[in-house]
């Protein structure tokens, strides 16, 4: 009888342990710095940003040739909300198919971006209750209904 509590305490606290594992998660571009040396200014051009970096995460709604890279790594114990670690954003910028300007956010100059949002609209989902009625209103013809 011992024994059985004794393997049931034993097996509850590598359960309890278990359960209390540490998640590192990275979400986006990872950032090598060996890649990001290679980008020079007035002498790289987008299709070499490309082949280097890859697609970027953002490419600017107001000016097309400003890309943004985002990385974030968040941390999750066991089933509580994952917090962020680091956060790093590079904006590059081009003129003239080159690269003219390179700026790297980190952490708490991230913080200054604004999202807008945690999720991007769908369009075609927002049908309202009216709609929905003007739709259906001449499915249901007693006219086609067979005797």
């Amino acid at each position: 009888m011992k024994l059985f509590k004794k393997t049931k305490n034993i097996i509850l606290i590598f359960l309890f342990i278990a359960g209390c594992t540490i998640k590192l998660v990275n979400h986006g571009y990872v950032f090598e710095e060996e890649n990001i040396k290679k980008l020079k200014k007035g002498e790289t051009t987008k299709s070499q940003v490309l082949e280097n970096l890859g697609s970027p995460s953002v490419i600017s709604s107001f000016d097309k040739n400003v890309w943004y890279y985002i990385h974030t790594k968040t941390k999750q114990i066991s089933m509580l909300k994952p917090k962020n670690v680091s956060e790093k954003i590079l904006q590059i910028s081009f003129k003239n198919n080159t690269v003219n300007k390179l700026y790297l956010y980190e952490d708490d100059q991230v913080k200054s971006f604004y999202f807008d949002g945690d999720e991007t609209p769908v369009r075609g989902d927002d049908t309202g209750v009216l709609k929905d009625f003007m739709q259906n209103l001449g499915r249901f013809n007693k006219s086609r209904i067979k005797k």
